[in-house]
């Protein structure tokens, strides 16, 4: 009898493997009744993660992976790395995780300190890392070593990308805008990452296409200036805005806290969104509508693509997993 994996859980649960391997690892962020269904299904097939995967236990371990995470403490990224670990070690892979900051020249240096250990894949974790330097210190330090990015792409013969589908997420926002009666969205940028300009892209493609509106505004944060600052700028220079969408859910948290103190009505008189979505998003009075974190289903395709590669099986150079929104008091 063929044995059973998460994602056979998944179909029978009606959920995203993501989920399953959410409840499996008790993270808090799955509402009560997805839990109960899907652990309800655990039981019924009498489904055990064995020691690896519980982390309660050691398994042999024949293959080596690094792990590169800008900043390992992250919320954004956090329950990515950790969901990846733990499906690599249930295939016996270990893994070294290198907490490399955003320069590339600490990032080289940890490719290289990576180097020296013969891994049998690498994976980036976050889009800071889709840049031709990183690219070409891949290139030099594994050239011939399977290397996933997550969050970006990585254009390498050994190269793997998981995409996030920005474009598709801030889509849906500007409909879930338009359905709320909010007709002059805004969008405000922490800055013009690859992961920002591909929101700031679906941003206008929907206003165009929802709204009719074909040069929505667009506030990137200045020197110095933090997201409160940039939103009372925005409302200064365009006060019919009536919805904002923000790039992080510390931009949003701030805007958020910004329009509550000029005297808007968030949602009467305008509507939040938070492109990226933590603990702070659902924290805050009102708690804000954000795109769900797409860290889990990100690790979760990264290790299914290495898994892929480690058995000689043919696997797509590039994997797009999509955001739920998740619709809370802001909107």
């Amino acid at each position: 009898m063929k044995e059973m994996t998460i994602y056979d859980i998944a179909k029978l649960a009606g959920v995203s493997p993501s989920t399953v391997s959410r409840v499996l690892h008790d993270s808090p962020s799955v509402r009560q009744t997805t839990r109960e269904r899907v652990r309800q299904v655990l039981d019924g097939q009498r489904f055990e993660p064995d020691a690896a995967a519980r982390g309660d236990g050691a398994a042999p371990s024949s293959r080596l992976a690094g792990i590169l995470v800008p900043d390992v403490r992250s919320a954004h990224v956090s329950g990515g790395v950790y969901c990846l670990e733990r499906e690599l070690a249930r295939d016996g892979c270990c893994s070294l995780v290198f907490n490399t900051g955003a320069d590339e020249r600490q990032i080289g240096h940890s490719l290289r300190q990576l180097a020296r250990h013969r891994p049998d894949a690498v994976v980036l974790f976050g889009p800071q890392y889709q840049t031709e330097g990183v690219r070409q210190a891949v290139a030099s330090c594994l050239p011939q070593t399977p290397a996933v990015l997550c969050g970006g792409t990585l254009e390498l013969e050994n190269g793997y990308s998981v995409l996030a589908g920005e474009e598709f997420g801030a889509a849906g926002c500007v409909e879930l805008f338009a359905s709320r009666g909010k007709d002059h969205p805004a969008l405000v940028m922490g800055g013009e990452t690859p992961a920002e300009l591909l929101l700031r892209q679906g941003f206008c493609y929907a206003a165009l296409r929802f709204l009719h509106q074909a040069d929505p505004p667009v506030c990137l944060l200045e020197a110095e200036e933090g997201a409160g600052e940039a939103t009372a700028r925005l409302m200064r220079e365009h006060p019919e805005t009536d919805a904002i969408l923000y790039s992080d859910d510390a931009l949003a948290a701030a805007g958020l806290r910004a329009l509550l103190d000029m005297g808007r009505r968030v949602p009467q008189q305008v509507a939040v969104i938070a492109a990226v979505d933590s603990p702070c998003a659902a924290l805050c009075i009102p708690k804000i509508t954000a795109l769900g974190n797409l860290a889990y289903e990100q690790g979760l395709a990264a290790a299914r693509t290495l898994r892929a590669v480690f058995a000689g099986e043919h696997t797509s150079r590039r994997m797009m997993v999509y955001a739920e929104l998740i619709e809370r008091e802001t909107t």
